[in-house]
């Protein structure tokens, strides 16, 4: 029994030295006031604004000494005020904001969702990445000065939405490189060729009209005179499309946009095509 009594008073004692020494060992891992006092120093002078500004946090505390208080005191207020933020911002193809996307900065887990909010950030070129709940991603590098506050990082996920071409003026049509130009060609020499055959119509008729340039009346003499210019004026106009119809299915234009319009000229019309051959 004695050497049970003893036994547990070795034991009690045991303990008691175990747990006076364990806050100890607890304090002697954590810096010192002077420790942060010189560390933050350092961080600073080498950009590492928020690791700076944990130091300082520690040799600011009451437990410090009072001239330790003051100069970290000073020092926390200005690099707080150096400390830039960032405010990520995704959105889709469409501009819609995207929540639900998780931020990394320079490899390392920044935010798991966007809420909108500023992040404080040591200044420096930093490259973020922007992961979509789908695995879509995006990277970005931005440039973030120091002091610079609520710096928006924005990056778009999805594909990027077809832009529609848009022509300019009134009733032009725009076509693109898909169209058959050799059709179209083809159609316009022969509204040209019809040209030219109602052409010759007229002119035969105001040949018949006055034999010789001699015409039995006035009347007659008038209407030859009118068929002449309408002969004219469908000869002009057949032979232009019918030129424009050949060239277009000899030189099929190759651009990606091409326009065509009509055109009205003295004596009939015609149609314009704008466009790269």
């Amino acid at each position: 029994m004695n050497y049970l009594r003893v036994a547990r008073v070795a034991l009690v004692a045991f303990a008691s030295v175990g747990a006076s020494l364990l806050p100890q060992q607890a304090l002697a891992d954590q810096p010192t006031c002077a420790d942060a006092y010189t560390r933050a120093q350092s961080l600073r002078n080498d950009h590492k604004l928020l690791d700076s500004r944990a130091a300082l946090r520690i040799c600011v505390q009451p437990t410090c000494k009072d001239f330790l208080v003051k100069g970290c005191s000073t020092w926390l207020a200005q690099v707080e005020t150096s400390i830039p933020s960032v405010v990520p911002v995704a959105t889709d193809a469409k501009g819609n904001d995207l929540p639900s996307v998780r931020v990394s900065m320079d490899g390392q887990l920044l935010l798991e969702r966007l809420d909108g909010r500023s992040v404080d950030v040591d200044p420096g070129t930093h490259t973020f990445t922007f992961e979509a709940s789908d695995g879509t991603k995006a990277e970005k590098q931005v440039v973030v000065a120091e002091g610079e506050k609520n710096k928006r990082v924005t990056a778009t996920l999805g594909a990027p939405v077809e832009a529609r071409p848009v022509t300019p003026g009134g009733d032009t049509k725009s076509t693109s490189s898909g169209v058959p130009w050799r059709t179209i060609g083809l159609v316009t020499a022969g509204v040209g060729v019809a040209g030219l055959v109602v052409g010759s119509v007229f002119g035969i008729e105001a040949a018949n009209g006055c034999s010789n340039s001699v015409c039995p009346s006035e009347t007659a003499k008038d209407n030859a005179g009118a068929n002449a210019d309408r002969s004219t004026g469908f000869f002009v106009a057949g032979g232009v499309l019918a030129a424009a119809g050949v060239t277009m299915w000899l030189l099929a234009p190759r651009a990606e946009s091409v326009q065509i319009g009509p055109s009205a000229m003295n004596g009939g019309g015609g149609v314009i095509v704008r466009g790269v051959w």
